[in-house]
């Protein structure tokens, strides 16, 4: 690594990163789908492979899912396809994607700071708590972070190298980002070069070094083909997805559009707890570097363009979510790679200090990262928000005793829906339980234990419990008509 001192080796850097993501494959293939986030994406995934339907994102068999653009649902059903309906493969795309990144981070930081700034900063973006939760989920957020990585890494390297590579790489991701979340990836991606543009006023060369023919048809007129399919199949798409996923969801407090749930109401600003949070433990040894002579940091910054793209890179993605109210924690992810960087830019202890920081912060990461595995295999029904194992049970008994599947809840269990292969129907009220009472011979109930006190005992009586103790935080138990 060429540096004046070297806080770890190639093989060391290596290994490390090996572990980190194997950690995290690991214990995405052992834990079940949860309820609401992963167990629906994998749902809308799993109803593609089976339907066939590569256009349509499904809500259900019937009715459309307009709320995101389908490139991580392309990339769990090829996954699917390939490796079988699991979890392990539903979840292997997001790990590949964010992989990716943390590569982009590394051949980014590499010529700019050294290899072995580069190679910290690299897993100090794998290790923070965050990434590593996110990196092998299934959602849609691995993917964006991908797609404004590479557009803003691609759109430095071309800037300082005017290589044809990167710059036609600048408008694939921008292409990547409008499947993978829409058009907030083009504002992701263009607000820290609209400012580092403004501030140093390379307007031209901006515009010069562009292929703007050729990368116009890669951002936009590719992945609007898709846009206007999804239009055409189901005619509403564009106005729910443009106006009411992108404007109204962040300008109005509490939108109550959502077709698909609640927007998630929070205070101005939360991004920021968020973001400190998931970029443990790196973000206190921040801080901590920072707390230092601010005429220093300035005169470091005014000298290193690098680091001021960096700086507007990471602020500008944190100023925009704080203007919203309708947030959720993984939207701090965009602007982890430029935090990576920067915090592996200030770690210039000793080398033997920097050594301690790295691998403890490593360590801890991989211990909370076991524990949390241990607490939910060893207290399932304290933290896992997962129906597989009574779908599990159903599936036993109903190879004995045949029947249907319906389950009794308030809101909607994509796990159970998943697991059973799409074959769990959802029932909100008891009147509905009424009509299957009426109407079927033989069917199982699933429903919680509180919901099945709660019934009338004249409809109690219809059922016999098959299993009393399902092991999630769910507390389902599974019934089957007498």
């Amino acid at each position: 690594m060429n540096s004046s001192y070297r806080s770890i080796s190639t093989r060391t850097f290596t290994l490390i990163c090996f572990i980190l993501l194997s950690l995290r494959l690991w214990i995405g293939a052992i834990t079940p789908l949860t309820e609401t986030t992963e167990a629906r994406y994998g749902e809308i995934a799993r109803k593609m492979l089976e339907t066939g339907n590569w256009v349509n994102l499904l809500n259900t068999y019937n009715s459309p899912f307009w709320a995101k653009p389908p490139l991580y649902a392309w990339l769990s059903t090829a996954s699917m396809y390939l490796l079988g309906i699991n979890e392990f493969a539903l979840r292997l795309p997001s790990i590949i994607v964010s992989a990716l990144s943390a590569f982009l981070v590394f051949i980014t930081a590499a010529p700019e700071l050294g290899k072995d700034k580069a190679a910290i900063a690299t897993i100090i973006l794998i290790s923070s708590f965050g990434f590593f939760v996110a990196s092998d989920t299934v959602m849609t957020d691995p993917t964006l972070l991908f797609a404004v990585t590479l557009g803003l890494c691609a759109w430095w390297k071309n800037h300082q190298e005017n290589q044809p590579l990167w710059a036609y790489s600048f408008f694939v991701a921008i292409g990547l980002g409008m499947l993978a979340k829409g058009p907030l990836a083009i504002v992701l991606i263009g607000m820290p070069i609209f400012f580092y543009l403004l501030i140093h006023q390379e307007w031209k060369q901006f515009f010069a070094e562009l292929p703007w023919i050729g990368g116009i048809f890669i951002s936009l007129v590719a992945p609007g083909i898709w846009y206007v399919l999804a239009e055409l199949k189901t005619p509403g798409f564009l106005e729910y997805f443009l106006l009411g996923e992108h404007i109204y969801r962040f300008i109005k407090p509490g939108w109550t559009g959502d077709l698909y749930g609640n927007a998630h109401t929070q205070t101005h600003g939360s991004i920021v707890i968020y973001a400190l949070l998931a970029l443990l433990p790196w973000s206190l040894v921040f801080i901590a570097r920072m707390i230092r002579p601010q005429k220093i940091l300035v005169k470091e910054i005014k000298a290193n363009r690098f680091k001021q793209f960096l700086i507007l890179w990471l602020v500008t993605q944190i100023i925009f979510f704080c203007l919203p109210a309708n947030i959720i924690w993984p939207y701090y992810l965009p602007a982890a790679p430029a935090f990576a960087i920067l915090c592996a830019d200030q770690i210039n202890w000793s080398p033997a200090t920097n050594k301690r920081i790295i691998f403890s912060s490593i360590g801890l990461t991989i211990a909370l990262a076991l524990l949390g595995t241990y607490m939910l295999k060893k207290y399932p029904e304290n933290h896992l928000k997962s129906g597989k194992s009574v779908v599990e049970k159903y599936i036993e008994k109903s190879t004995k005793t045949p029947g249907e599947l319906i389950y009794l809840s308030s809101k909607r269990l994509f796990s159970l829906e998943f697991y059973s292969s799409g074959k769990a129907q959802w029932i909100r009220s008891t009147n509905s339980l009424h009509d299957f009472l009426k109407n079927k011979k033989n069917f199982y109930l699933i429903t919680s234990k509180e919901q099945f006190n709660e019934l009338p005992s004249e409809i109690k009586s219809n059922f016999l419990i098959e299993d009393r103790y399902e092991k999630s935080a769910l507390n389902l138990i599974l019934l089957i008509k007498n």
